[in-house]
């Protein structure tokens, strides 16, 4: 019976991410009978794990028992695997995830156990130094494939490595009638006393900006009988109860049902209504009509353009109902089948990782020496300006940031959205410099009507994928708006002007274009220069407010008369005692100007959102025990270096030993022809040695007979008397 080690993020309430290890299961005792499965994972240390686990950290002394380690569970790869911190807060995915893809491959390697990995996902940023250790854990693996086209294309940019593609596991999840999945979901409908016919909505809270559209899908649902279900499917990526809001009669789950339940309430439904890709796969897998909003490019896109996928506007009653899943569905469900012979294969083939070790160990100093650097300054707590209002994937790609930092930087930008939001009446609004148009969106989601623009067209396209309807988005330049003069009640320029080469000449653009009385919000982002920025805005505006963002519990924005003070802003720092008022360094710049009567600004406007509160103080101590895990890890290396240089020394007296082969078996030689030739010598000298014996006998035997006979008798007194004449003579 093989023995199978999986390793994940099984710790978190996560559907795709807790589906993979039954899937698993399923998929390789269909292809051996019977196997027995070890989950690893890393537990969250302040609650329980939804499923049962084995410690991550005993995985090195159990190798020995496996047949086949088996790593897969979506993106692990450049994040912590979307570890839950709690039921309603967003997981903080802040660190590189090396034990959950990295050091189990390069453990498996050492233990010569083959590895394998499945579907992993590849969509956020890793740094360039990390390159030597991910070849090294690719290279260790006996089958490895990714989940979408864009974890191919870096796994290959990052590696060197093509890698096959294959679709959500949960493709091949078919509930059938009594089974444990269905066992499962009806228990839980019972549970909610939902009867009849159902259609589910994922609570998530990137689906707020679609509310509106959801709402209308939900009272369209209802018409025709149906049961509306609103439940979160990855309270590990945020979901929680009731984050859209619904306005008609709608059961709420408070409590994550768990993976099994999922599987069989999606298989059950009438329809589904989310952005989980998990979701969209069960769900199509069981010929089950799923609604969605458009997703960027990637693993949430996958199966967007199955029959029985609509886009959230896209109504009809006739498609409500659970039918024949579409064969462009089973084909994808016949390729993660595939997927597992493939799997299969490696099982209890011996694995000999030494050449991605010695890889490794190759690039070894650049990795302790990269690895080094960036802990000394996350430990600083030094974060390098995003730039252009970006979000934190272009920060990532733009400013080389840790992701845990990038986040950071990504949260506090959103809140300036915010703030502005809260501040600005309704009405027209130009957010100029919108990037990936994540503040566009807070600010339409206020009540703004929005025209967003930005001159990288690459990243308009990304935005045009995920802003709501009322954002219009525009190919512009600051210093040439395509727009006539007064055209906006306010305009929002953030982060932008510190990157413009002529800052007049761009705030003269702006102030064109908004209307007598209209205000416009700068923010520079680091503070640089805040004083000439100041200047040049008053000699354009009647009136310029100064303001600097602060972190404490919250993040908080506040009036300044000094704009020196902003000249200095750095990183701040949350206190983590969430009940602690623990003012800290300023973080960022804003200025508000206009012509009109100056306006009245909150002496201090707390933007305290629960889940942004919560998600924050979290990223701070994902951040510390980050920069405490690579020292770590660089401990853990540098073992790993003297290891196998202990090994190459062993290796080279080995082959020192092999060298000398020829020339003992030479001398070898010689001495088994000299033994050869002395056995004969031996063999001869006996032969003589016996021949000599004979005639001693013979003579002896002679001799007797003489002495005994008679003439030897009588003769003996002659004899005597020849002895005395013989003594007499002599004298």
């Amino acid at each position: 019976m093989p023995v199978i080690g999986i390793v994940g993020a099984f710790d978190a309430a996560d559907l795709g991410g807790l589906l993979f290890p039954l899937l698993a299961q399923e998929g390789l005792a269909a292809r051996f009978d019977v196997v027995e499965s070890r989950r690893y994972a890393l537990p969250a240390p302040d609650q329980d794990a939804p499923v049962e686990l084995r410690d991550l950290s005993s995985l090195a002394d159990e190798l020995d028992d496996l047949d086949l380690l088996l790593i897969g569970g979506g993106q692990l790869v450049g994040a912590d695997g979307g570890r839950a911190q709690a039921s309603q807060t967003p997981s903080v995915p802040g660190n590189l995830g090396l034990d959950h893809w990295a050091v189990p491959s390069l453990l498996g390697a050492r233990a010569g156990v083959p590895v394998a990995w499945s579907a992993l996902e590849l969509s956020m940023w890793l740094p360039p130094w990390l390159a030597p250790l991910a070849r090294a854990a690719v290279g260790a693996t006996a089958y490895a494939s990714v989940l979408d086209a864009v974890s191919a294309e870096r796994f290959a940019q990052f590696t060197g490595r093509s890698l096959p593609v294959v679709p959500d596991p949960a493709f091949v999840l078919v509930v059938e009638p009594g089974s444990s999945w269905e066992r499962a979901g009806a228990a839980s409908r019972a549970a909610l006393g939902v009867k009849g016919e159902y259609v589910l909505v994922q609570s998530a809270p990137g689906l707020r900006g679609w509310a509106d559209a959801i709402d209308d899908l939900a009272g369209k649902a209802r018409a025709e009988g149906c049961t509306v279900v609103e439940l979160p499917i990855s309270p590990a990526a945020g979901d929680a109860s009731r984050l859209v809001p619904l306005t008609g009669p709608t059961v709420a789950v408070h409590d994550w049902p768990g993976p099994a339940a999922l599987a069989g309430l999606i298989a059950g439904a009438a329809g589904v209504i989310g952005s989980s890709a998990p979701l969209a796969a069960v769900a199509r897998a069981n010929g089950v009509p799923v609604w969605r909003p458009p997703s960027p490019p990637g693993h949430s896109a996958q199966g967007a353009d199955l029959p029985g996928v609509y886009e959230l506007h896209d109504w009809g009653p006739e498609a409500l109902g659970r039918r024949e899943p579409a064969p462009e569905a089973r084909a994808l469900a016949r390729a993660v089948e595939a997927q597992w012979d493939d799997i299969a294969a490696a099982v209890g083939q011996a694995s000999d990782g030494r050449e991605a070790l010695l890889e490794l160990i190759e690039g070894l100093p650049q990795v302790l020496g990269a690895a080094a650097h960036e802990v000394r300054v996350t430990s600083s707590g030094q974060v390098p300006p995003a730039g252009r209002g970006r979000s934190a994937e272009a920060a990532r790609e733009q400013e080389g940031l840790p992701l845990v930092e990038a986040e950071l930087v990504d949260a506090r930008h959103v809140n300036r959205y915010r703030w502005a939001a809260s501040l600005l009446p309704a009405g027209s609004l130009l957010d100029a410099g919108c990037g990936t148009a994540t503040g566009a969106a807070v600010l339409a989601t206020a009540g703004h009507e929005v025209t967003a623009v930005d001159n990288d067209t690459a990243l308009l396209d990304a935005a045009r994928a995920l802003v709501p309807p009322n954002v219009a988005l525009r190919h512009a330049s600051i210093d040439a708006l395509p727009f006539a003069t007064g055209s906006f009640d306010a305009v929002v320029c953030l982060e932008t002007l510190n990157l413009v080469e002529d800052v007049g000449a761009a705030l003269d653009e702006l102030r064109r274009v908004l209307a007598p009385g209209g205000h416009l919000v700068l923010s520079t982002g680091d503070g640089r220069d805040v004083p000439t920025l100041r200047r040049l805005a008053l000699e354009r505006f009647g009136w310029v407010g100064t303001y600097v963002q602060r972190d404490w519990y919250a993040t908080a924005v506040i009036p300044t008369a000094d704009a020196e003070q902003v000249s200095t802003v750095r990183d701040g720092m949350i206190s983590a005692r969430r009940r602690t008022v623990q003012p800290a360094d300023a973080v960022a710049a804003l200025l508000v100007a206009g012509d009109g009567p100056p306006m009245t600004v909150p002496a201090v406007a707390e933007l305290t959102d629960t889940a942004t509160v919560d998600g924050l103080a979290s990223m701070l101590a994902e951040r510390h025990r980050v920069a405490h895990e690579q020292l770590n890890y660089i401990t853990y290396l540098e073992r790993q270096r003297d290891e196998v240089a202990a090994l190459q020394r062993h290796l080279l007296e080995a082959e020192q030993l092999i060298a000398r082969v020829p020339q003992q078996r030479e001398l070898i030689a010689n001495l088994t022809d000299r033994l050869e030739v002395m056995q004969r010598q031996l063999e001869d000298a006996e032969l003589h040695a016996g021949h000599h014996a004979a005639d001693a006998a013979n003579l002896r035997q002679r001799i007797e007979q003489i002495e005994s006979s008679t003439s030897w008798r009588v003769s003996a007194p002659i004899r005597e008397t020849k002895r005395i004449m013989n003594r007499l003579s002599a004298r």
